[in-house]
């Protein structure tokens, strides 16, 4: 059974509620996609994938990855692989945010949820448009 425009504006509205609250600074970081003049389906997909990627950047599997392909190259004082990343704030940027240092190894593992929307998309995708 084929979804209508409405359910697909629809969907897209709930997604949207749910990751504004879920994640803010994605939700805002998408405002773009939703101005693409296309059919309600085409939009659902294409904030669906811009999700998908963002998550994507944020996950903790990117931050592995990025470690063990930096461990290559650069070394730590003891000339060993580096084991981790850091950004350690000036005193202004602390003061804003009330941290010091903020580890990137605490990033969320985002891998089910990425490869639940994925699965989402492969059906919103193979759909046939009405």
């Amino acid at each position: 059974m084929s979804l209508s425009d409405q359910d697909y504006i629809e969907l897209l509205q709930h997604l949207q509620t749910r990751l504004r609250q879920a994640d803010p600074v994605i939700f805002e970081s998408l405002s773009d996609v939703l101005t693409i003049q296309v059919q309600p389906r085409e939009r659902f997909f294409k904030y669906l994938l811009s999700i998908i990627n963002a998550m994507k950047e944020g996950s903790s599997t990117s931050y592995d990855n990025a470690v063990a392909k930096l461990g290559h190259f650069i070394t730590d004082t003891d000339n060993l692989p580096i084991q981790g990343i850091s950004i350690v704030l000036s005193p202004a940027e602390s003061e804003l945010y009330q941290v010091h240092e903020i580890d990137l190894s605490e990033m969320p593992d985002n891998s089910q949820l990425i490869d639940d929307l994925l699965e989402l998309a492969k059906i919103v995708e193979q759909e046939d448009p009405q």
